[in-house]
């Protein structure tokens, strides 16, 4: 009788160990993906892999111990997720117009991949673990790393940064990167972590110019004016003079200073101004998919012309003289023309509300319910503030042609939702504890 009562805290005691344990690398993983993601072959991809495989491992223990997790989700979880599952699920429906099976199932691994994303979340749901900080100063740490790798690859000879991948990717999640930092400036970090906050900041800008991405620096000048709108109350006047000086003296010096960064953006203005005559520029070569891309969703209006069938399509308008000859693509350069090309109103809708509107309900919720919560503020617009993020980068950029953005996005559904739902019961914390 004593000796099963002295064993009965050591019993008690190992699950807890391993639990903290676990909770620390996951922790680790969302401390390492920011630098890992873009900078290092399969890095990211590993990381996200290893997350999802050890939530099946959860859930099936979970499962034989009679835990539900599902039931311990909130509502706004629950829906959430349900939105998330909805779009490999009409991407799949959209098979029934498919005619090209053997571009269907590469096609397909991208959105299904969608349905690895509950193992994550329930993971860590059920372990209780805030990946949010975790992930903020892998942010940070990932800044000045991107902005070295950038400058030693110019110094080698490219011409723009790129990362481990394509300087699209790379000046993509240095603008996100940027946008967090920023957000994080205006509501969390306070003290000396200020200045970290302002030197990651600093970095992150220098290498969105250095990627030479003009999606990403279009997509800045809606983002961080809006970020900035949010805490138009917070901000003084000194502060709103200082920044008007900076984004003036920044303006002023990519116009009149010679550089690669004026001619990569007259080279854009040229494009524009000569669509049709230069069919193999880059923003000719988008325009002319998108108007194809329209042109087949008229054709397949519902459920699209089916995963994978997008290049015979922009083939046949090819030969009718439709689309230019010898510019082969089987994607449509844009998250939103492709899928409503390939999977129609019924996948358009789905993918819209599944990566967008849903999270976004979901974070403004949030957002309004933080109060003087800092933290949770920072949790809450940083995670609106990175979805208006890669939804403008899927203006310009075939989420789904690789697997890059649509990894980073689900980690940020990952961190940003999570974090929320756990730290929701939690007392308030103080600012700058990061």
């Amino acid at each position: 009788m004593t000796a099963n009562t002295t064993n009965e805290p050591a019993r008690e005691s190992a699950p807890r160990a391993v639990a903290a344990w676990t909770a620390r690398l996951l922790q680790a993983g969302a401390l390492a993906f920011p630098s890992l993601h873009p900078l290092v072959r399969h890095g990211g991809g590993t990381l996200w892999v290893l997350a999802c495989l050890g939530g099946l491992v959860w859930l099936w223990r979970a499962r034989r111990m009679g835990v539900s997790t599902w039931s311990a989700l909130g509502r706004d979880e629950r829906l959430l997720l349900l939105a998330l599952l909805a779009i490999p699920a009409a991407f799949l429906l959209s098979l029934v117009n498919a005619d090209d099976w053997t571009y269907a199932g590469p096609k397909l691994e991208k959105p299904l991949q969608v349905l690895l994303f509950p193992l994550a979340y329930l993971w860590v749901r059920g372990l209780g673990v805030d990946l949010g900080r975790a992930f903020l100063w892998g942010v940070m740490a990932a800044a000045p790393v991107m902005l070295a790798v950038g400058i030693w690859q110019m110094a080698h000879g490219a011409q723009w940064a790129h990362g481990a991948y394509y300087r699209i990717l790379y000046g993509d999640l240095a603008l996100y990167y940027l946008v967090l930092l920023v957000v994080a400036d205006l509501a969390y970090l306070r003290g000396r972590l200020r200045w970290l906050g302002w030197a990651a900041m600093a970095c992150a800008f220098v290498a969105v110019l250095l990627s030479g991405t003009r999606g990403a620096w279009l997509a800045g000048l809606v983002l961080l004016p809006w970020a900035l709108w949010c805490y138009r109350r917070v901000l003084s006047r000194r502060q709103w003079q200082w920044l008007g000086a900076g984004a003036l003296l920044a303006l002023t010096a990519v116009v009149l200073v010679p550089s690669p960064i004026q001619d990569r953006l007259a080279q854009g203005f040229q494009e524009l101004q000569h669509l049709e005559e230069n069919p193999a520029s880059s923003w000719a070569t988008r325009y002319h998919l998108w108007r194809t891309s329209l042109a087949v969703w008229r054709e397949h209006p519902w459920l699209g012309t089916g995963v994978g069938d997008l290049h015979q399509e922009l083939e046949r308008a090819a030969a009718e003289g439709r689309y230019p000859a010898g510019t082969h693509y089987d994607h449509a350069h844009s998250l939103y023309f492709d899928a409503l090309a390939t999977t129609g109103l019924v996948g358009l809708s789905a993918l819209l509300a599944g990566f967008f509107l849903v999270p976004g309900w979901f974070f403004w919720r949030h957002w309004r319910r933080a109060g003087d919560d800092p933290y949770r503020r920072f949790l809450a617009l940083g995670g609106l503030v990175g979805l208006a993020a890669f939804a403008l980068f899927g203006l310009t950029e075939a989420w789904f042609s690789r697997m890059h953005l649509t990894r980073a996005f689900l980690v940020h559904l990952w961190v940003f939702v999570s974090a929320l739902a756990v730290t929701g019961n939690r007392p308030r914390e103080s600012h700058g504890d990061a």
